[in-house]
């Protein structure tokens, strides 16, 4: 819950509190390091659960791995990849490798990841397709790779807009209008469509939406409202601040 909340120094004191530490202790603090960007803290903290002799299981290396993938350490992530499975003996799930494949594609090493994805001997989820489309966009290069994610991303998740609108974004960013076109074509073929956009606030405890596709009467009358509240709000301030003001005077 601390780190969760960003409070690691508390979650290090709770830990630190227990009388006998087990592995869930130790991997949730590895955890809460790698989630606040404490990268060498983790590392540190996982040689020293080994030193404790206690064995490390595969949701301590997802927090490992997280960690190295946020932190570009490249090479230590591969290093614990491998020890993970030729040390430790545990098998690799979606998890660990999409871990690793973000790490990789991080930097541009988009070959890389996607020789590994193909090779992996589990079945590839939306997770690990969505990194390697990610950083194409990022790198703004690899139309293969980013096409082949892409149409990995619709088998598993068909309807989700936001693979259709990243990988046009791909093209576009290239001037490569013609693929921005069939890929927009597809999403008509496939009946799917941009979600559209949706704003809130909350006021009195009420929560107030605004979506872009409202209509219009509806809306004009939320944007009126919201005009005159905010007018009301700056003359209230206005006003605080002058008598602010004037109560704080000081005289030569």
């Amino acid at each position: 819950m601390y780190a969760k909340c960003g409070t690691i120094l508390s979650a290090e004191y709770v830990f630190n509190d227990i009388d006998s530490v087990d592995v869930i202790s130790w991997n949730s603090l590895i955890a809460g390091y790698a989630a606040n960007g404490y990268v060498e803290e983790t590392i540190k903290l996982f040689r020293d659960m080994v030193v404790k002799g206690v064995i490390p299981d595969q949701v301590t290396f997802v927090g490992l791995l997280s960690a190295c993938s946020h932190g570009g350490l490249i090479n230590k992530g591969l290093d614990l990849f491998r020890s993970m499975t030729e040390e430790y003996n545990i098998e690799p799930l979606a998890e660990h490798y999409a871990c690793i494949v973000d790490l990789l594609s991080r930097v541009g090493r988009l070959e890389e990841a996607f020789e590994m994805v193909r090779e992996m001997k589990i079945e590839v989820n939306a997770g690990i397709w969505g990194a390697l489309l990610s950083a194409c966009r990022i790198h703004n290069k690899k139309f293969e790779i980013a096409q082949v994610a892409a149409e990995e991303l619709s088998k598993v998740e068909p309807r989700k807009t936001s693979n259709y609108v990243l990988l046009a974004n791909i093209h576009a960013g290239a001037g490569r209008w013609d693929e921005v076109e069939r890929v927009r074509m597809a999403m008509n073929e496939r009946g799917v469509e941009k979600q559209p956009g949706c704003s809130w606030i909350e006021d009195q405890n009420h929560l107030h939406v605004f979506r872009s596709d409202d209509d219009n009467g509806v809306l004009q009358q939320r944007q009126a409202d919201m005009g005159n509240t905010l007018k009301t709000l700056t003359a209230q301030m206005k006003t605080c601040s002058a008598s602010s003001l004037h109560s704080h005077t000081y005289y030569d």
